[in-house]
């Protein structure tokens, strides 16, 4: 039953392209066009392609300072916000050790302070 259906829409599909009077303004014939793509000459430069060029450049340049200009940007702002912390000095003997020891040990006191208390409730 299928191949009969196929071969009834096959016939129907020839009938109708034959049927098409190939004089007729919208024939297959009088529809295929070639398309050529015009490259140019090389063996001139034109206007245009002195403003294709300077175009091409001008937006070059722009994208290049836009992107070095996000760089340092941001370089600027982590160079001049600092962390916060002092540099250790050369001289003074331990001073940054003794206090970083004496905050150590204050966590330590609080720690030992806190067990001491959570044994004595239960």
């Amino acid at each position: 039953m299928a191949i009969y259906k196929a071969l009834i829409l096959a016939t129907a599909a020839f009938s109708l392209v034959n049927a098409e009077d190939l004089n007729s303004p919208k024939s297959l014939q009088e529809t295929k066009r070639t398309i050529f793509f015009d490259g140019g000459s090389t063996d001139f430069i034109g206007i245009t392609d002195v403003f294709l060029y300077i175009g091409t450049f001008v937006l070059a340049t722009i994208a290049a300072l836009a992107v070095l200009g996000l760089i340092y940007s941001k370089s600027e702002d982590t160079a001049a916000t600092g962390t916060g912390y002092e540099a250790p000095t050369a001289t003074g003997g331990y001073s940054a050790y003794e206090q970083a020891y004496s905050v150590a040990r204050s966590l330590y006191d609080g720690y030992k302070k806190y067990e001491d208390e959570s044994r004595s409730m239960n």
